[in-house]
C-alpha cells in the first residue's frame, strides 16, 4: 500500500513541476495560467493527504459517504450534460426528435453556457461516473454502521445511475466512451471473480460467429456510429493530428507548448495535411500524446504514475474493508474509462473535466489504510469507519 501511494504522490509531484515549466514555455500564459493552477491545486491536495493519517478529514469523508457523494454528483453530471451538450444529429439522425425535446440552457443569454459540451467530451465525462456507478451497484457489502435498507438502497441508486448514463453516452455518439464504459464493466467483474473472464472471451468467439455466418451484421452495427465518416476518414484525421503533435513534442520534450494553447500552435507551426483550419482541434484526441505535448515528457511520466498508482493503491485495498474496496472498485473503473477513452480521446489536463482525476486519486488516497499492516486483524464485515476510524 506504502508503495502505491508513493506512486501517486511522486506522479502528482512530476505533474506540478511539469506544469510550472509549461506555463514559463506557453506562448499565451494567460491562458495556461488556470489549468496551471488546477494542476498544482490537485497535486497539492494529493500531497497533503497521500498516505497520511489526517483523522479529522478521514472521520467525515468516510468510504459510504464518498460513494454517496459520487452517486450524487453522477446524477448532477447526467442533468448538466443532457441540458448543455451539442447533440450530434449527424452521427444518430433517427435520434433528432429525441434532441429537439430536451431543453437546452445554451440558449440562455449567458456567454458562458453559449458553447455548450461537445460531444465527445460530454460522453468521456458521463463514462467515468457511469463506470463508477455499475461498480457500486455490482459490488454488494455488508454495513456494520448501516441497516440493510440503507445500502441496498446506495445500490439501486447507483443501478438506475449506470443505465441512465450508459443511454446518455449512446445519445452523445461518442464511439470511444461506449467502449470505454463496456472495458471498465468487465474489468470491474474479473477483479471480483476471475471466472468474469470467461465473458471476453465468449463475446470474441460469439462475434467472429456472427461475422462469419452473417458479414453485414457487424457493418450495419457500425453503421449506426459511422453515419457522419467512414472509419478510415475518421482513422486518417486522427493519425493526421498526432503527426502534427509528435512533431511539436519532438521540439518541445521537456517543457511542452502549455495547456490550453494547442488550438494557438499546432495549427500554424506544425499544420495538419488532411484536418482543415476550419476544424477547432482543442487537444490531440489522444490523452497520452496531449500531456507530452502540454506538459513534455515529465508530465507524461507523472500522468502515468498516477493512472499506475490508482489501478494499484483499488487492488491494494484489503477486502475485510469492505466499504472502502467497493469504493475503490468504482475508482478503478473510472480510470480504466480514463485510459481506455485516452487512446482516441481525452479528458485533457487543459479542460476542467480533468478535475475529475484528481478528485479519484485523492478520495482514494484517503479511504486507503495508511498503516494496512495495523488492520490485518479485522473480521469479515468492518467497514473503514469500524477498523481504523473508531
Amino acid at each position: 500500500m506504502n508503495r502505491a501511494l508513493t506512486a501517486l504522490r511522486l506522479g502528482a509531484a512530476l505533474l506540478a513541476l511539469a506544469a510550472a515549466a509549461s506555463l514559463v514555455a506557453s506562448p499565451d500564459r494567460w491562458t495556461s495560467l488556470p489549468y496551471v493552477i488546477q494542476v498544482l491545486l490537485g497535486a497539492g491536495c494529493l500531497l497533503t493527504v497521500a498516505g497520511r493519517p489526517v483523522p479529522g478529514i478521514r472521520r467525515r469523508l468516510t468510504p459510504n459517504r464518498l460513494i454517496t457523494a459520487l452517486v450524487a454528483a453522477g446524477y448532477v453530471a447526467l442533468v448538466a450534460i443532457l441540458f448543455s451538450t451539442r447533440w450530434p444529429i449527424y452521427k444518430l439522425s433517427f435520434l433528432s426528435g429525441l434532441y429537439a425535446a430536451i431543453p437546452s440552457i445554451r440558449s440562455l443569454p449567458v456567454s458562458l453556457f453559449a458553447q455548450g459540451l461537445t460531444p465527445n467530451q460530454a460522453g468521456g465525462l458521463m463514462a467515468t461516473f457511469t463506470a463508477f456507478a455499475m461498480a457500486i451497484a455490482i459490488t454488494a457489502w455488508p454495513v456494520r454502521s448501516e441497516t440493510p435498507r440503507q445500502w441496498r438502497q446506495q445500490r439501486i441508486a447507483a443501478g438506475i445511475l449506470g443505465v441512465c448514463g450508459t443511454g446518455v453516452v449512446f445519445m452523445t455518439g461518442s464511439r470511444a466512451a461506449l467502449v470505454a464504459v463496456g472495458v471498465a464493466l468487465v474489468v470491474t467483474l474479473v477483479v471480483r471473480d476471475r471466472r468474469w473472464l470467461l465473458l471476453p472471451a465468449a463475446g470474441a468467439a460469439a462475434m467472429a460467429v456472427i461475422a462469419l455466418a452473417h458479414p453485414d451484421t457487424p457493418r450495419a452495427v457500425l453503421e449506426v456510429f459511422l453515419r457522419d465518416e467512414t472509419i478510415e476518414t475518421k482513422l486518417v484525421a486522427r493519425l493526421d493530428i498526432w503527426q502534427s503533435v509528435l512533431r511539436a513534442i519532438q521540439d518541445h520534450p521537456f517543457t511542452g507548448i502549455g495547456l490550453g494553447v494547442l488550438n494557438q500552435v499546432l495549427p500554424f507551426r506544425y499544420p495538419y495535411e488532411t484536418v482543415g483550419l476550419s476544424f477547432t482541434v482543442n487537444h490531440a484526441h489522444d490523452v497520452y500524446l496531449d500531456t507530452a505535448l502540454t506538459l513534455g515528457v515529465v508530465g507524461l511520466a507523472g500522468l502515468l504514475l498516477v493512472l499506475v498508482g490508482i489501478v494499484w493503491t483499488a487492488l491494494a485495498i484489503p477486502e475485510h474493508l469492505l466499504a472502502a474496496r467497493a469504493y475503490a472498485l468504482g475508482m478503478l473503473a473510472s480510470a480504466v474509462v480514463f485510459m481506455v477513452f485516452g487512446i482516441t480521446d481525452s479528458l485533457s489536463l487543459s479542460t476542467p473535466s480533468s478535475l475529475v482525476l484528481w478528485a479519484w486519486v485523492v478520495t482514494l488516497s484517503l479511504v486507503a489504510p495508511y498503516d494496512s499492516s495495523s488492520y490485518s486483524g479485522c473480521t469479515e464485515g468492518q467497514t473503514m469507519v469500524d477498523s481504523y476510524l473508531a
